[in-house]
């Protein structure tokens, strides 16, 4: 048997060298398929085996090499169940001053509930929406632009979408209404589903004057081209409609009656007064009356 090939050895001291080896004990190095599910007892060697230095330093070699791998094993495996920390995506913060890309990063990672814009490079999160002061003006709002949509081809409205304005702006406006690219509109939608551009239209739900809608988003509307823009200030009881003249916006005052029509979308008309005092019959009828004299009947 070579000398690579080793078992327990029964023999004297003089058949092992002058070294005493403990029956118990099995030291195999080579083809291991020869003692596979054998027990010490069950493998035998030949009564001419001899242990050489050797032999026992390359089978410990190899031993170790063995271990040494599986241990290898288990750390790569390890290592790779763990998250990377070049995965991780930080929540966004209020406050946080970020690119318009990284922004988008945060904002997709972060609970469908979570309400958030980029103005002027600077992270918004949205309060929790009270249902007096915003929902139920909110969905006033949605009404009157939409029964304006539905009669006017071309044109469409979004309710919280949104807007890629430049590279530090990306507001979420509470309504928008705007002309499709196709009918020479200022806005289109891009690969991933934003909409780009300035619409031609904005409306915000704030509380009053003292709102970030009525400074901060005003001028960044201003300076990326909507032309219209009305903040209807909830808690002071009064509606603003700015229309964009060369470089700034001037304040449309309402005629005798109470109504303010849009300069760009003709037949747009709102009865401020009705709309406030949540008369919808006022708002609507009013809104037919300039759908009626837009088609000349």
């Amino acid at each position: 048997m070579p000398a690579r090939e080793f078992s327990r050895i029964n023999a004297n001291p003089e058949a092992s060298g002058g070294k005493i080896i403990r029956k118990s004990a099995l030291l195999y190095c080579g083809d291991r398929r020869r003692f596979a599910g054998r027990t010490p007892d069950a493998v035998r060697a030949p009564r001419s085996c001899t242990l050489t230095s050797c032999a026992f330093l390359h089978c410990l070699s190899q031993i170790l090499t063995l271990r040494i791998g599986e241990i290898m094993a288990t750390l790569t495996h390890h290592h790779k169940s763990e998250p990377s920390r070049t995965d991780f995506i930080p929540p966004l913060e209020n406050g946080d001053r970020l690119t318009r890309e990284e922004f988008e990063r945060r904002y997709e990672a972060m609970p469908k509930k979570v309400k958030a814009e980029l103005i002027e490079g600077i992270v918004y999160m949205a309060s929790p929406v009270r249902i007096t002061r915003h929902g139920i003006p909110h969905g006033r709002v949605m009404l009157w632009l939409g029964t304006f949509a539905a009669a006017t081809p071309g044109v469409d409205f979004a309710d919280n979408s949104t807007v890629r304005l430049d590279t530090n702006n990306e507001p979420q406006p509470d309504a928008i209404l705007f002309v499709n690219e196709e009918f020479g509109g200022g806005t289109y939608v891009s690969d991933d589903d934003y909409l780009e551009g300035a619409p031609e239209l904005v409306v915000e739900i704030a509380s009053s004057s003292v709102s970030f809608d009525t400074v901060e988003k005003k001028e960044i509307y201003r300076r990326n081209g909507v032309r219209e823009y009305i903040i209807w200030r909830v808690d002071d009881r009064a509606i603003d409609w700015f229309v964009l003249g060369d470089d700034s916006y001037t304040a449309l005052e309402p005629d005798a009656d109470g109504i303010i029509e849009s300069r760009f979308f003709a037949g747009l008309r709102l009865d401020t007064a009705a709309l406030i005092r949540d008369d919808l019959s006022a708002v609507l009828a009013t809104l037919q009356s300039g759908l009626s004299a837009r088609s000349g009947s």
